[in-house]
């Protein structure tokens, strides 16, 4: 004979299963946790790079690294690396180039950070910003000269500033389908034809436009105080993101995993699921709200933290699942 007190209800055993995912510290991935991981240690991680099972991180101070089990381990990357303050990473195939400061130039490592070299065969490449990669073309965003473009790995450049005003700081430069759109400190442009011109896209936005980010049709901006704002038509026209009471101060960085959208800011880091007309923040769990580097890897969102302890800053790395 059957007997009922074996049965159990769908609902008891979803009870169940919940019960002893909590006893077992598993939450489900919409109230996911942070956790730290080993930081690279030396200096302030500035920004992140994804090259197939690889993730690269570039710091102030203290050169490159790279940890290929989801940041449990770091190693130094810095053979050939003659300037350590890497402020932009760019990833195209096996290649992966190192913007630096401080008159350091470009670098290029085509084995995984194991050796690099010096590319520009002069010195007029000097602090670059910002990078962006579009088939065999290489753009480089530097400090107060403009925009750059290589197709040989960096072996040579071009100066590419028709219709930038002299001494354009270019602290971001994205590709989107046909055309390049950099952020600077006159606002932002764009180039429909690879660099060779470029137009005036600022509509009601102007001076320095810090933060720039597509998520392949969109385009996100945000300067100094100014707020989140998206462009749906190539920049033409710019839209407030900022949700009612959330004004955003200065965005840090920018990450997007489908159709999520998460921003780093010096107040928290934000989550929006529809294209910036509301966000959530998902700081909860982790030991500052001043995020400075964000990355996608592995089914994991990465964050770079700032802590403030006893005026002196400490860094940390953390993830959690998407």
């Amino acid at each position: 004979m059957y007997n009922t007190s074996f049965h159990f209800s769908l609902k008891n055993i979803i009870l169940f299963l919940l019960l002893i995912s909590l006893l077992l510290g598993v939450t489900p991935n919409s109230q996911a946790q942070w956790v730290q991981t080993n930081a690279p240690y030396g200096g302030v991680v500035s920004l992140f790079a994804v090259s197939e099972t690889n993730l690269f991180a570039g710091t102030n101070n203290s050169g490159a690294f790279l940890s290929t089990d989801n940041g449990t381990s770091w190693t130094q990357v810095n053979s050939g690396l003659t300037n350590t303050d890497i402020v932009s990473l760019a990833v195209r195939g096996t290649n992966l180039f190192a913007g630096t400061e401080s008159g350091g130039g470009v670098f290029l490592s085509t084995n995984d950070g194991a050796s690099w070299t010096q590319t520009q065969a002069d010195s007029s490449i000097i602090d670059v910003y910002s990078f962006a990669v579009d088939g065999t073309n290489l753009f480089a965003g530097t400090v107060g000269t403009g925009v750059a473009l290589s197709s040989n790995n960096g072996t040579s450049w071009t100066w590419i500033n028709t219709g930038l005003y002299p001494g354009t700081i270019v602290y971001a430069i994205i590709s989107q389908a046909a055309d390049l759109f950099i952020s600077t400190n006159f606002g932002i442009y764009r180039s429909p034809d690879d660099g060779t011109t470029w137009t005036s896209v600022n509509a009601t936005l102007h001076g320095d436009i810090f933060s720039l980010y597509s998520d392949g049709t969109n385009l996100f901006a945000s300067g100094q105080q100014t707020g989140l704002y998206i462009s749906t038509d190539k920049g033409t026209s710019w839209i407030p993101r900022n949700d009612g009471s959330t004004i955003f101060p200065q965005i840090n960085t920018f990450a997007t995993s489908d159709s999520n959208i998460f921003v780093g800011t010096d107040a928290g880091l934000f989550l929006s699921t529809n294209t910036g007309a509301s966000w959530t923040d998902i700081s909860k769990g982790l030991q500052s709200n001043i995020i400075n580097s964000l990355v996608v890897y592995d089914k994991y969102l990465y964050a770079e933290i700032s802590r403030n302890i006893g005026g002196t800053f400490s860094e940390s790395v953390w993830r959690r699942p998407l």
